[in-house]
């Protein structure tokens, strides 16, 4: 999950996306949050490890006295491949309970998400601990789900926040076809704030992006209406590419995030894309070379002269 921020994002401004996402029915509001189990007053005297800290977004009723058997949601998005992936989050689950009051455990449903088939594949299938007699004292099965498996039809019924995640779901042809409908209801329901459509369009467009290739992305948005560059994910798109990639380091998908965002910068400009430059950037491959070209397609002219850094 660390290297997958919009999820966070998504849990913690649209928490009744992710609640859409896997047909739980929301009694009441929600709220979404990010947790660092390693914050958590309980320790082991000593672990030397080089791992970083261990991440979690987890999904609470705001209000639980209203609905008391309303759950507490454990969310984890996979989207590398990691067999123990579920052992460490059985590991992390058990630690939130030890430090959470009796009084306020509470039901708790578990759903790891899968992004792609092959981590869902590499998984070993839950985490089972046993005592030294080899007697089992654990047994921990969340609920999988692998997003190109869920109906899209369930988001739309959703309604708005449901939209956002569209792009995951369904069939890859589907998501084609209909990517660009999805993004004008989106972008256009008047009835959300303007802060919340901007975030909300700029989820859906990323989360399109790592779905399809980087040109079926851009070739989707400008047979819109409203060209990219007139709306909120345009305009962001130049700043959040680098920032992204600088957090992101070598994570997959940086490469594709920073070559959209080359792009989007020279059409936003009103700089000729040509089928050589178009190609060129989609021949880098280097992330410290992408980013030099960004920074450059922000103040190259319009002979494009020195867009490609010897």
């Amino acid at each position: 999950m660390a290297n997958d921020p919009e999820f966070y994002e998504l849990a913690v401004a649209f928490p009744e996306a992710v609640l859409a996402l896997f047909g739980i029915p929301a009694k009441v509001r929600y709220r979404g949050e990010a947790i660092e189990v390693k914050a958590m007053s309980g320790r082991f005297d000593a672990v030397l490890t080089p791992e970083g800290a261990l991440e979690g977004v987890l999904i609470e009723p705001v209000d639980p006295e209203a609905a008391p058997d309303a759950p507490r949601v454990f969310v984890e998005f996979q989207d590398w491949q990691e067999p123990d992936a579920e052992l460490r989050w059985a590991l992390k689950l058990v630690m939130v309970r030890l430090h959470t009051p009796r009084d306020r455990r509470g039901r708790v449903r578990f759903v790891s998400v899968f992004t792609r088939q092959r981590f869902l594949d590499a998984a070993r299938g839950g985490a089972d601990m046993q005592d030294e007699e080899g007697q089992e004292v654990l047994t921990f099965r969340p609920r999988r789900l692998l997003l190109a498996d869920v109906d899209p039809a369930r988001l739309e019924a959703a309604g708005w926040p449901g939209r956002i995640l569209l792009p995951l779901v369904g069939e890859e042809a589907d998501v084609v076809r209909n990517a660009a409908r999805w993004h004008r209801e989106l972008r256009d329901d008047t009835t959300r704030p303007e802060e919340a459509r901007h975030l909300a369009e700029d989820l859906f467009v990323r989360f399109l992006s790592g779905r399809l290739e980087t040109t079926d992305v851009y070739a989707l948005l400008r047979s819109e209406e409203d060209t990219v560059e007139n709306t909120a994910t345009g305009r962001a798109l130049l700043a959040r590419g680098e920032a992204r990639g600088e957090a992101r380091g070598e994570a997959r998908g940086e490469v594709k995030t920073l070559r959209l965002a080359i792009l989007e910068a020279l059409d936003a400009r009103g700089l000729a894309l040509t089928p050589d430059v178009r190609a060129r950037v989609e021949a880098e491959t280097a992330t410290d070379r992408l980013r030099a070209i960004l920074r450059a397609a922000v103040r190259v002219g319009p002979d494009l002269e020195g867009l490609f850094p010897a």
